[in-house]
């Protein structure tokens, strides 16, 4: 009997760990990939090819909780939200987006970097940013999403401190996108709340800087966030039509094609709005 229980405890031991072996393997697999993805330009085969890969990382995520998947799937539910549900599902985009919040608050979590949703700037470096930005990316696009929606405006705050850690110690990750959302916060919130246009300019101008202004993301939150609150119709369509007009940049060929598909949109709502 006891042989036995040896036999069976082993062959489980084993199955275990070949089974996280096999998610380390994906995992890198899936991370070395992620460029493609990124330099991908073709929305439609984007659209109808994510989704599986999507639930493919959840999958091997109830196996291990490896944090090159945890990061990728935050990525990938925040960028798909982003890219294609906002405009046909509020409520389902509200969903990646706290799967995105919920995958990126895992890594942050093991580095111990956050405790009671406070992000320790101790512990934000290189390891941590990444998940840091896209847990804000995420809380901040959640927001835009529904700001009435009352546990969306109780993330308000702590989107905005993240943020600001982030812009203090890793300003240039991403594209300077940071500071994009840093704008956008400040020029949605009303002023009793802490909104204020002229922060928000700045920082849209810190997000153009570097090689910042090529990334269509910044410019088209420019448009959508500042030249909206600000009521500046001719810098609205200007920085639209910019968009539009602009070449896409291979390494951020995705982000870059889903800028001018939301541009063409907003740009044809623009009476909405002014």
């Amino acid at each position: 009997m006891k042989k036995i229980f040896l036999i069976l405890f082993s062959f489980a031991f084993y199955s275990c760990s070949a089974d996280k072996m096999a998610v380390k393997t994906v995992s890198n697999i899936i991370d070395s990939g992620m460029p493609a993805v990124f330099s991908e330009r073709d929305l439609k085969y984007a659209k109808e090819s994510l989704p599986s890969n999507l639930k493919l990382m959840e999958i091997l995520l109830k196996t291990k909780e490896d944090e090159k998947l945890l990061l990728n799937a935050s990525i990938g539910f925040c960028g798909y939200a982003w890219a294609f549900l906002e405009e046909e599902s509020s409520s389902q985009a509200a969903e990646f987006y706290k799967k995105g919040i919920f995958y990126s608050s895992k890594i942050l979590e093991k580095k111990k970097a956050i405790k009671e949703n406070q992000i320790d700037s101790k512990k934000v470096n290189g390891k941590t940013a990444p998940a840091l930005f896209w847990n804000t990316f995420c809380k901040s696009a959640l927001i835009n999403l529904n700001p009435s929606d009352s546990e969306n405006s109780a993330m308000l705050g702590e989107t905005e401190d993240q943020a600001n850690i982030l812009a203090q110690k890793y300003p240039n990750y991403f594209y300077n996108s940071v500071y994009a959302i840093l704008g956008s916060v400040y020029a949605s919130k009303p002023k009793i709340m802490g909104g204020d246009i002229n922060k928000s300019a700045f920082f849209f101008e810190k997000s153009f800087e570097k090689g910042g202004d090529s990334f269509l993301l910044n410019k088209y939150m420019y448009a959508k966030t500042y030249a909206v609150s600000s009521q500046n119709e001719d810098l609205f369509i200007k920085t639209l039509q910019s968009i539009l007009d602009a070449p896409i940049t291979e390494q951020t060929a995705f982000f870059d094609a889903v800028a001018k598909q939301k541009s063409a949109v907003l740009m044809e709502k623009k009476n909405e709005y002014f």
